[in-house]
């Protein structure tokens, strides 16, 4: 039962911030099953309603107040830490504030993992990278991202590093991909790969707002879930680096917009670019996940049809069809 499941080896204290975004909704549930809901903590500046079960833990946290920050973590105690608190959709409308949050946020969680001798966990991208990139980026590339977002996961992944190198801090990290899910969602670059999945079970139609050539990296929810959770499960004596680069399912506009039309036969499928074709352009696209795959076994378990085929049955089941 929800509750009562710990960890195989020693029971773990999970302290997540931004637990009401896009991934820390999830994030909650996936953890609290396989850890029991009494040994997650989950904490998030907005107090708005979660989706979430009636045992979760919550604490309202706004991780730029240092004081508040140490003083949830020194009641709580974790032994883990995931921080998912970040502005990334709304980054390039208020660039001040991203950078604050960001930033300031970073520094404080790893304040409380170097204090409190926790594991921490932060989320790269694949924003981090940019148009100097190769196009099939391993661990170590060249980094020069266009975006405040992709600019502040640079700023998290080397302040982690620092903090390992200084303070032995067990700080850990991975670029994740394109993620698709099956929540409806907006504002963010590449939120079209979800909704057009909406707009198509809404109108019989959907328009993808880049050119049919653009290829993209994606990666479904459920394999970013269970990805992160063995990446801090991993012995620290194998890993090789603190930040990985994620294993992906490469694949054009084109291919996406077909496979679309395999679900929803009769359906229209446009391609009429904005300025998301040129942001998504300067990411890779594709990765080479090689030394995530040999340090703690990273893998994808859903392709591309079966990651469309499981988001077709699970909006379809939501939005009632």
């Amino acid at each position: 039962m929800l509750g009562t499941r710990l960890c195989r080896q020693v029971a773990q204290r999970i302290l997540l911030t931004g637990a009401g975004g896009n991934l820390g909704q999830d994030m909650v549930v996936y953890l609290q099953q396989k850890y029991g809901a009494a040994n997650v903590l989950a904490t998030d500046f907005s107090m708005r309603k979660f989706k979430w079960p009636s045992a979760t833990q919550f604490k309202k946290l706004d991780v730029m107040d240092d004081v508040a920050v140490d003083k949830v973590a020194g009641e709580f105690k974790p032994t883990r830490v995931f921080h998912l608190a970040s502005i990334f959709t709304e980054s390039e409308q208020d660039p001040q504030k991203a950078l604050k949050v960001n930033m300031e946020g970073v520094k404080n969680m790893l304040e409380v993992a170097k204090k409190y001798n926790c594991s921490v966990f932060f989320p790269s991208t694949v924003g981090a990278f940019g148009p100097g990139t190769p196009q099939v980026p391993t661990n170590l590339e060249i980094m020069r991202p266009i975006t405040i977002y992709g600019i502040t996961n640079i700023h998290m992944e080397l302040l982690g590093e620092y903090y390992h190198r200084r303070y032995r801090v067990d700080m850990r990290s991975a670029r994740v991909p394109i993620v698709n899910s099956w929540q409806d969602v907006s504002g963010g670059t590449s939120d079209f790969t979800v909704n057009v999945f909406f707009d198509l079970f809404r109108t019989n139609k959907a328009v993808m707002p880049v050119w049919e050539d653009v290829k993209m990296p994606l990666i479904y929810l459920p394999d970013v879930l269970r990805s992160l959770d063995e990446l801090m499960e991993a012995p620290n004596e194998k890993l090789t680096a603190r930040v990985y680069t994620m294993a992906c399912v490469s694949v054009t506009a084109k291919e996406y917009g077909d496979q679309l039309l395999k679900l929803f036969p009769g359906a229209e499928v446009s391609y009429e670019p904005d300025y998301r074709d040129e942001l998504v352009r300067t990411w890779p696209s594709a990765t080479d996940a090689s030394v995530a795959q040999r340090d703690w076994g990273h893998h994808l378990t859903y392709d591309l049809p079966a990651m469309l085929k499981d988001m077709y049955l699970k909006i379809k089941a939501k939005l009632g069809k």
